[in-house]
């Protein structure tokens, strides 16, 4: 097969993964913050961002308002979403090809059918205009890497820095992951593209930090960090020391502290939770980590529940977590065969992905493509352990093309016993 037929192959199968999922009720495709988001994308079109909202960063309720003011309906803007997913793997593809010299058909395979990007593609949640600004941005961030030119540099840099201020206004929780493009450029001895870089990011939150000062009395970006230390990090460690339910021991602090947007609540409930936390580094780390591990499961059920079919029985991450993964699966199929032949299929791949991108990082450690491959993984390791008690498989989704383009890195270095397995861009040549 022609390489050029191969891509179109490629991008027709990843485009009708993605738009499968709309032709049901547009109720699929929420998820409980849904509501969050229109709401505010509605108080924006009064004139206004919420009652004091600082939970949520003001990006995807943007991006929804914008829509709806051009009258695109939802149905539309689902469909944009899915070809924004598109030029995400296009952009993943360009990394591997021209970046790290890996098989970019491969790493648009691997994308295309990734479940967990195809799912929360369309829902009308962050996630996948998340993660396409992210990969832009890591994009430009290895074009200025690779340019001999300072001055084309200085200019990659600064449109990498405004597309990672882009991805903070759409999801908070990247704040802390900035410091890994700070990292990156300083291990490559560009101190001042990563003070440019640094300058940029500054200057574009600094505007919504001073407009949280002004209309609700808080110093930061968004509540959300400080909200999940104590409604979740705090409550799982409790809840451990205790001997209680997790649900009832976060009911009780919710009760405690209730507004999301109330300052003084938010830094009673910080200071309380940090105390705890102190008492027992080692216990919560443990419990972070464990907990974590509920962002590396395929989104299954996401896109079984977009297409319109119930996926199984509900509340299975709290079987998981009183009961074990055993017990979360059995409640999760409902006795359903198809339901659990889809979901091992999704989760073979999904561990054959895991494996891929561990023996790429394994592979690439005594090569030109450590710094690369660290990077990577840095990145990757962020989306999936940062959310710790708070954890679900939405959250992995921004780490998936880290490590697809992992597990490429890996299929290069592959054992000699598979290198006689052609990748993609091998038979389209041959065709």
């Amino acid at each position: 097969m022609k390489a050029h037929a191969q891509i179109l192959a490629l991008f027709a199968v990843a485009l009708a993964l993605r738009l499968a999922q709309i032709p049901g009720p547009v109720e699929a495709l929420m998820r409980p913050d849904s509501s969050d988001y229109l709401r505010l994308a509605q108080s924006l079109a009064e004139g206004h961002y919420g009652d004091r909202e600082i939970f949520r960063a003001p990006g995807y309720p943007a991006f929804l308002w914008l829509c709806q003011s051009c009258c695109i309906g939802m149905k539309a803007i689902a469909c944009m979403q899915a070809l924004l997913d598109c030029a995400t793997i296009a952009l993943t593809m360009r990394i591997a090809r021209r970046h790290l010299g890996l098989d970019g058909l491969l790493s648009g395979w691997l994308a295309a059918i990734n479940v967990s990007l195809a799912a929360f593609a369309v829902t009308f949640l962050s996630e996948g205009p998340f993660t396409f600004l992210l990969i832009a941005a890591t994009t430009l961030l290895f074009e200025a890497l690779e340019s001999p030119d300072r001055r084309r540099e200085a200019s990659l840099v600064f449109c990498a820095g405004l597309a990672f201020a882009a991805a903070l206004y759409l999801r908070a929780a990247a704040s802390l992951y900035l410091i890994l493009p700070l990292g990156l450029l300083l291990a490559r001895r560009r101190a001042l593209s990563a003070a440019l870089l640094a300058l940029v990011l500054a200057l574009a939150a600094t505007p919504w930090v001073l407009r949280n000062q002004r209309v609700a009395g808080y110093g930061g970006f968004s509540s959300v960090g400080d909200l999940n230390l104590y409604r979740y990090n705090a409550a799982a460690l409790q809840a451990r020391q205790e001997g209680r339910p997790f649900a009832e021991v976060q009911a009780e602090i919710s009760s405690r502290y209730p507004d999301a947007n109330d300052p003084q609540q938010l830094h009673q409930g910080k200071a309380k939770a940090l105390q705890r936390i102190k008492t027992a580094p080692l216990s919560y780390a443990a419990i972070h980590l464990r907990s974590s591990l509920r962002c590396l499961p395929p989104a299954t059920g996401d896109y079984l529940q977009n297409c319109g079919f119930m996926a199984g029985e509900q509340g299975t991450l709290a079987i998981v977590e009183t009961q074990g993964w055993i017990a979360g699966i059995k409640h999760y199929c409902g006795g359903k065969a198809g339901v659990f032949a889809i979901l091992v299929l999704t989760s073979l791949m999904t561990i054959g992905l895991y494996f891929a991108a561990a023996w790429g990082l394994c592979s690439c450690w005594n090569s030109e493509s450590r710094l690369a491959g660290l990077f990577l993984a840095a990145s990757a390791g962020y989306f999936l352990i940062i959310a710790g008690p708070a954890a679900h498989p939405r959250f992995g989704v921004p780490a998936q093309p880290f490590l697809i383009l992992l597990a490429a890195l890996g299929w290069q270095h592959r054992p000699r016993w598979m290198s006689e397995l052609k990748p993609p861009s091998a038979i389209s040549a041959e065709g």
